[in-house]
């Protein structure tokens, strides 16, 4: 019996402990058929061409693209080069750029299906009609649905889609949804309030990425601490092993939020292309957010890669400042000690310094 096989590819910014295809492994639980569903995983350091090439050697009868704001030129041009080898192969494509941006690739003939909002139903709906066992063609724009029940999407890590074991670290989610409709995200547009994983489930991947001594966990939910008990639960349970990690992101104007409609009224400038990332506003100037990014630098130096999350606060307290002004005065610091070869050594002579001079030394 000739079985449908379809690729699921991913392709990540950069090869880091998060970047893992979590996506196209949760969609590879869900779907009900014996189908053969491949997961390949890419980055932008490849090329178009190797990744076509690469998955062409499977001789796939169908093809899908996780697409974001940071891949969606790439795999666009990974789209044309498929058709243009073998144009019988159906493309389909989800994700975020897909779900803000789906009416831009109406008129794009290298991408027969797309999938807007999250995918387990419209891509089992899509396999279910692309091996034969529904006859009627769905449109290329695929009707939005939701699983309103999350415990009824198997985990992948419980069911060995996706191993813990072989990451540098993960991606974790704890529930769907958010109870905002804030202008500047697309999380809440589609489907309302929040919709949570049995504690059991997240319990049992917990003991999973102990047992199989997963150094970092990145948690994904948009509302972590929305319902604090079970926040405080959860914090329980990971308390033993999820440091602390802070990242600080640059404002993205992203297609199909109504911060992106209203732009112009707020006369917000920004990139108009991946990653609409804002360049300035009325009362943000250009310089300022040059300003701020050096300071998301400095935080991402000295908190994350300086592993000082277990001890900064009690430092920031003995000097009573502010966590912020404590950072900002480091991102100073580090204009005359860029050269640094160990992150270690900075951090002993940054508070070797303001625990002797406080700091007066930045005027000077």
């Amino acid at each position: 019996m000739y079985l449908h096989k379809t690729v699921l590819v991913s392709c990540h910014i950069l090869d880091s402990p998060q970047a893992i295809p979590l996506a196209a492994a949760i969609l590879k639980s869900y779907q009900p058929y014996k189908e053969e569903v491949i997961i390949k995983d890419f980055y932008l350091n490849d090329t178009p061409q190797a990744v076509a090439e690469t998955v062409l050697k499977y001789n796939p009868d169908s093809i899908g693209f996780s697409m974001y704001i940071w891949n969606r030129d790439f795999l666009v041009e990974t789209a044309s080069i498929i058709k243009g080898i073998d144009n019988k192969i159906t493309i389909y494509a989800g994700g975020a750029e897909i779900t803000a941006s789906a009416l831009s690739f109406m008129s794009n003939n290298n991408f027969d299906y797309l999938v807007r909002g999250e995918g387990e139903l419209p891509f089992s709906d899509l396999l279910k009609y692309l091996i034969g066992k529904d006859d009627n063609q769905p449109d290329k724009l695929l009707k939005m649905s939701y699983v309103n029940d999350l415990e009824l999407i198997p985990s992948p890590f419980l069911n060995s889609n996706l191993d813990p074991g072989e990451w540098d670290g993960i991606l974790w989610k704890l529930s769907r949804g958010c109870p905002y409709n804030c202008s500047f995200c697309s999380e809440s547009r589609g489907v309302k309030g929040v919709r949570y994983y049995g504690e059991e489930r997240i319990q049992q991947e917990l003991i999973l990425f102990e047992k199989k001594k997963v150094n970092q966990v990145f948690v994904l939910d948009p509302t972590f601490n929305i319902n604090k008990d079970r926040a405080l639960g959860i914090i329980k349970l990971i308390k033993e092993n999820s440091p602390n990690h802070l990242d600080i992101f640059r404002l993205s104007i992203f297609p199909g939020t109504v911060l992106y409609e209203q732009a112009d009224s707020f006369n917000l400038k920004f990139k108009n292309a991946v990653p609409y990332s804002v360049i300035s506003s009325p009362e943000y100037s250009e310089a300022d957010l040059d300003e701020s990014e050096k300071i998301a630098q400095a935080v991402d130096l000295f908190y994350n890669k300086g592993k000082s999350a277990g001890w900064v606060l009690s430092i920031v307290d003995v000097l009573d400042i502010a966590p912020a002004q404590f950072f900002i005065e480091f991102s100073t610091f580090l204009i005359k000690n860029s050269d640094y070869k160990d992150i270690f050594e900075l951090q002993y002579k940054y508070l070797e310094l303001i625990f002797r001079d406080g700091f007066d030394w930045i005027e000077s």
